[in-house]
């Protein structure tokens, strides 16, 4: 099985974003919004840093972890590599 972290698509070098990686980066440090900025959802990182404070950013971020794990590399790929 072949590994690809960039595609080229007219000419453009675009990344892809793994489903594994961003359920591990939403586990262990989700709570400051870093698996927002990994997925493209900058705003949201923002809002997740602005908020960890509050400790409800890592319940939402384990919940997302958990989805992420669940989710298929189809579903994954057509939200966040379309």
């Amino acid at each position: 099985m072949e590994i690809k972290h960039y595609i080229t698509v007219d000419g453009k070098t675009i990344r892809i974003k793994d489903r594994l990686a961003a359920g591990i980066i939403a586990l262990f440090i989700g709570a400051i919004g870093m698996h927002k900025f990994y997925t493209g959802k900058i705003a949201w990182g923002v809002v997740y840093f602005i908020f960890c404070w509050t400790g409800l950013t890592f319940i939402i971020a384990l919940i997302e972890a958990i989805l992420y794990f669940f989710m298929t590399d189809e579903e994954f790929d057509s939200k966040y590599n379309a």
